[in-house]
């Protein structure tokens, strides 16, 4: 684990970890190495195909404590209103990836947990 946050380049490292073949876990390190966020997740498809698109990125938009947390740990800041393409829509229980406002797919956030500093995501 010490190489893979060797990569990080002083930012934080987001892993997705998977759970009969899709996304389960979401687990962000901070960049001195430490769980920083631990979440466990379960997929919702929309069923519409996954658009190609252009930009580098999604912007994070939402509200509340996760929200807030997610943003400052990617170093993005939370954006409440601009029409970007690709959105990560975060509350505290849904994180929906949209397009042009059109839900691509959510992820039900079941529980999360914010570690301060102890590095034990178990």
């Amino acid at each position: 684990m010490g190489e893979v946050l060797g990569h990080a380049d002083d930012s934080s490292l987001m892993i997705v970890g998977e759970y009969h073949g899709n996304p389960g876990s979401i687990t962000i390190y901070d960049p001195e190495g430490f769980c920083a966020l631990s979440l466990h997740i379960s997929l919702s498809t929309s069923g519409k195909p996954y658009p190609r698109s252009r930009q580098a990125g999604p912007s994070i938009t939402g509200e509340g404590e996760l929200a807030s947390i997610f943003s400052e740990l990617v170093k993005s800041d939370v954006d409440n209103g601009s029409s970007g393409l690709l959105k990560m829509v975060i509350s505290d229980d849904l994180i929906n990836f949209t397009e042009d406002d059109t839900i691509l797919f959510s992820l039900k956030v079941r529980t999360y947990r914010i570690l301060e500093g102890d590095g034990n995501c178990s």
